[in-house]
């Protein structure tokens, strides 16, 4: 009885812990290992081909057809791979993926985590002639559009009470009260 247990609760804490990124987990073991975003910034080329997971707030998003550009400033991720406050940040980078990244989708200001290989290049934006930020070759990207869609709602279905709103409280006296759709009469 024990083991069946022991085996439950493993394979329970299995599967909650499985759910918490937006980022393959093939990517996540291969970033395991992987630079912090300042020391990337310091000497971008040092580091390339490493894989990373940053995070941050889209600047700019220049999208072509087979290539998009994207000036994101970096903010330290949360639990779920989710961008922090715009306080925290360490600075920029350019992230360049190989496919149209629609400019309504990514647009400004909106929070996302990308992973990725470091390029063997460094970029300037536009006007600044002695600016190099690092560059992010995106191989995965998620945007976090509301807050509560990605991590809260798909946990807890109920909401903050769980299964029981405060109508079907076990002992609620339903024939009581004059609003409850299912009074007795």
């Amino acid at each position: 009885m024990k083991r069946i247990l022991l085996v439950t609760s493993l394979l329970s804490l299995l599967v909650i812990a499985s759910g918490c990124s937006p980022i393959s987990r093939n990517l996540q073991q291969k970033a395991e290992q992987a630079p912090i975003f300042e020391q990337v910034s310091a000497d971008p080329l040092r580091y390339a081909g490493e894989i990373v997971i940053w995070g941050g707030y889209i600047l700019e998003n220049r999208a072509g057809q087979d290539q998009s550009r994207l000036t994101v400033l970096q903010a330290p991720l949360g639990f779920y791979e989710e961008p922090k406050s715009r306080e925290t940040s360490k600075g920029r980078f350019i992230a360049l993926a190989d496919r149209y990244l629609d400019p309504e989708v990514y647009s400004k200001d909106l929070p996302l985590t990308i992973g990725g290989e470091i390029a063997d290049f460094t970029l300037s934006l536009d006007g600044e002639s002695d600016g190099s930020y690092p560059v992010l070759q995106v191989r995965e990207i998620h945007v976090w559009n509301d807050p509560y869609e990605d991590r809260y709602y798909q946990r807890y279905p109920y909401g903050p009470y769980g299964p029981y709103d405060h109508w079907n409280w076990p002992g609620y006296r339903h024939f009581n009260d004059p609003f409850h759709p299912y009074r007795y009469r």
